[in-house]
């Protein structure tokens, strides 16, 4: 413990424990609809990436239930976030990256961009580290119950102009009627 009583390697116990819940959801979690969705679309993602000796760049990696299916596959991972909880490995806002250009192979952003001052900026400095031919896996809320400290929504049409200097943009929703009113309603 630091003088402030903040535990450090309980932190990374208790975001391990999260991370490993997110991406095995159980049934009676009140998101599981929406866990096993992502996990499913990130799963696909992840096995058409290339690559045994990945760069990889986590954006707000707190919690990185996405290292897991990655594992054998990566050659550094660095998690950034705008505090030093959980996982992560560099105290940074996605706005100002502390990286070189054209540094990693992947940048993963989940569920971040919905609470930063600029999401345009986030985007393109992850551009910036990225290298040529670099993959960006990426999620945000449309729809969901309201969040503390957010401050945007996305909508395709939204991803399509944030994502303009990417070469290819898939955009797949992670859910369907069901699950949203499900997940609405808890």
């Amino acid at each position: 413990k630091d003088a402030t009583g903040y535990d450090r390697t309980r932190s990374i116990e208790a975001a391990l424990e999260l991370s490993r819940d997110r991406w095995n959801p159980r049934r009676n979690d009140p998101d599981y609809l929406i866990l096993w969705q992502r996990r499913r679309i990130f799963s696909d993602w992840l096995h058409r990436i290339e690559g045994n000796s990945l760069q990889v760049l986590d954006v707000g990696g707190r919690l990185q239930p996405y290292r897991l299916p990655l594992e054998g596959r990566v050659r550094h991972y660095v998690a950034v976030d705008p505090q030093l909880e959980g996982l992560a490995d560099v105290v940074a806002i996605g706005e100002e990256l502390p990286f070189a250009d054209d540094t990693f192979d992947l940048a993963i952003c989940t569920q971040v961009l919905s609470y930063v001052s600029d999401p345009g900026r986030v985007i393109r400095e992850i551009w910036r580290v990225l290298k040529p031919g670099g993959a960006l896996l990426l999620s945000a809320p449309a729809f969901f119950p309201r969040h503390h400290d957010e401050r945007w929504r996305f909508l395709p049409e939204g991803f399509q102009v944030l994502l303009g200097d990417f070469s290819k943009v898939e955009i797949i929703p992670e859910s369907w009627s069901i699950a949203g009113i499900c997940r609405t309603i808890n």
